[in-house]
């Protein structure tokens, strides 16, 4: 995952400090809904705590795949989803219930 914070503190410049990590996680389910639910809050402008400073992110990617910022919360949790789970299956599409995205 990878995290691009915005130029709220005072010793950085505007994306001069990039979160880059690696996340191994075990592959059922819940873990990988909260992942995604992570990185879709993050996307959604959910603040992060930096130095004892709260940022926001200006890019969040799960792999090479970009979350983007702004936009419906359903569809960001979706494009994180199969970023995480690695897709749905031949004829599955991620629909988010309850909440939770799955593939259907």
């Amino acid at each position: 995952m990878k995290l691009a914070l915005d130029d709220d503190c005072n010793f950085c410049r505007k994306g001069s400090l990039i979160v880059d990590y690696n996340i191994i996680l075990n592959r059922h389910e819940e873990v990988i809904t909260d992942l995604t639910k992570a990185s879709s809050d993050l996307a959604s402008g959910q603040t992060v705590l930096i130095g004892g400073i709260n940022s926001t992110a200006k890019e969040v990617s799960v792999g090479d795949v970009k979350i983007p910022i702004g936009v419906n919360v359903d569809q960001q949790m979706c494009i994180s989803y199969v970023a995480v789970n690695g897709g749905c299956q031949d004829s599955f599409v991620c629909v988010v219930e309850n909440g939770k995205p799955r593939c259907k």
